[in-house]
């Protein structure tokens, strides 16, 4: 999908379970995106019902490699225990960022390829007209 500026937001859903039998495939298909040098990469994990310390690896490779690509590298619906777990995988200043959702990962990608900082904004209301009898 593209921003409202024509920036590239690519998200890759994670589902099932990332063990040793399985690691390659996330691997192969985040070496896939990143190699289209995506301006937004958010890797949802929504869909993840475990992930060993191997996929953990390959998360924070791939995050190595965005950074080094320029792209925004953000991982969604993360499991408190992997959260707790990426300080033995990421230095602090190097983690990604965590978004609660993925369409909260989408929405801050918007912004940020807008130059926006996410907010509320109201709808416009129409003008005040007096009412004469």
């Amino acid at each position: 999908m593209s921003s409202p500026t024509g920036e590239s937001i690519v998200v890759l859903q994670v589902a099932g379970e990332v063990d040793l039998s399985t690691v390659d495939f996330l691997a192969t298909a985040l070496t896939a995106v990143l190699r289209q040098r995506p301006d937004h990469l958010i890797v949802d994990l929504a869909g993840l019902s475990f992930c060993g310390a191997c996929g953990l690896t390959v998360l924070a490779d791939a995050g190595v490699t965005a950074a080094r690509d320029g792209t925004c590298y953000g991982i969604s619906a993360a499991s408190r225990l992997m959260v707790r777990c990426w300080s033995r995988f990421w230095i602090k200043s190097e983690q990604p960022t965590q978004f609660p959702t993925c369409s909260a990962g989408v929405s801050a990608a918007w912004a940020r390829s807008a130059r926006l900082t996410p907010q509320y904004i109201a709808a416009p209301r129409p003008p005040l007209t007096r009412m004469t009898a």
